[in-house]
């Protein structure tokens, strides 16, 4: 009598996402925009122009599942546009910018590094959900690799998971 109940539990579980949904997370390889990272699913990319000077590209990595988003924003500049030892002072100037195109609440902001690359992470409130937003400056892209979640889940396993799997390549 318990196989049955036992296998129809682990049937549900498994077809429902349960344990083995984890298992779904793999590596994204962009060898284009020089980073890979763990994501749950295939992201939408699109690719547009900068319209402000001194112009450039955008690249946008999106997985939008609903209550949670996954970004990866990759911005190319013309050579010597961005700053080669980017301080505080820089990354508080693209927090500011982000709260503000947000329409959020910086909740705070502490700096960072990858590798030899100095950047910077923020918590900014939105009503009632989070972006945590990673910036880095890599010689003519501005990295931002961001996380929209509901409040309370900005520093749980998936977001640590993600933000841990982001790696730059040659």
């Amino acid at each position: 009598m318990r196989t049955p109940i036992l296998a129809a539990i682990f049937f549900v579980l498994f077809w429902l996402g349960g344990p083995a949904a984890a298992d779904s997370w793999r590596d994204y390889r962009s060898d284009e925009m020089g980073f890979v990272v763990q994501l749950p699913d295939d992201p939408t990319i699109t690719q547009q122009p900068i319209d402000t000077t001194p112009g450039g590209t955008e690249t946008q990595f999106l997985i939008d599942q609903g209550n949670t988003v996954y970004l990866i924003l990759v911005s190319e500049y013309p050579a010597a546009s961005l700053p080669s030892a980017p301080n505080a002072d820089y990354f508080t100037t693209l927090l500011d910018a982000f709260v503000h195109a947000a329409g959020g609440t910086a909740r705070s902001q502490t700096g960072m590094s990858i590798g030899p690359y100095q950047g910077s992470e923020a918590i900014v409130d939105h009503g009632v959900d989070v972006y945590v937003v990673r910036f880095f400056v890599v010689g003519n892209r501005l990295y931002q690799v961001l996380l929209g979640v509901p409040e309370g889940q900005e520093s749980g396993a998936e977001a640590k998971r993600y933000f841990d799997s982001f790696r730059l390549i040659d």
